[in-house]
């Protein structure tokens, strides 16, 4: 932990924490972790990310968004121990499932 810090301090920022638009390279590799390469989303650039500091606020703002823009369903489906962390005020009804596999790595993603 100390020769991180010392690592990080020697670096002089010129703030604490990323610019609003976040770390560009690690949102990129987010996209690329989630599309896969092939997929003609990311390679025509037609998608958006956003990098928060912790899995609720990911979450609401991912409810908040699909509350303004898709008007198709107002339900997000969340793994049943993700459920609990999600205001309500973002005016989505959220539904819950199971997830089966109990090894498999749990994923904070907002599903339709």
């Amino acid at each position: 932990v100390q020769k991180a810090k010392a690592q990080i301090t020697a670096k002089k920022f010129d703030k604490e924490y990323l610019s609003i638009a976040g770390f560009g390279k690690f949102c990129k590799a987010s996209a690329e972790l989630a599309l896969s390469e092939n997929n003609e989303v990311l390679k025509s650039s037609w998608y958006v990310t956003i990098q928060t500091i912790s899995e609720n606020a990911a979450l609401m703002i991912g409810a908040s968004f699909l509350k303004r823009f898709f008007k198709l369903s107002q339900d997000v489906f969340l793994p049943n121990h993700l459920g609990e962390i999600t205001h309500p005020s973002s005016g989505m009804l959220v539904c819950n499932y199971m997830i089966i596999n109990t090894k498999a790595p749990r994923h904070a993603a907002v599903t339709l």
